[in-house]
């Protein structure tokens, strides 16, 4: 199974990081992979709602969120 993660935490070493170093651990462990978004240090804007996601299937917005769509 294909698992992304979003950690939107500004932290680069707390709490919310170590669970998701963690949780990502375990997933591994099982066999899944796993891709890490960490979106407070990306550039991720606010969906437009032009709808062309729908029909073209990928966001006119050409922002961070492309990578973790390119991964999977």
């Amino acid at each position: 199974m294909n698992i992304t993660v979003i950690n939107s935490s500004s932290h680069k070493n707390g709490t919310s990081v170590l669970l998701t170093e963690k949780f990502i651990e375990g997933a591994k462990e099982d066999g899944h992979n796993v891709y890490r978004f960490d979106a407070a240090f990306e550039d991720v804007g606010p969906c437009e709602g032009c709808d062309t996601c729908i029909t073209n299937s990928k966001c006119v917005k050409r922002d961070s969120m492309d990578k973790s769509t390119s991964s999977t």
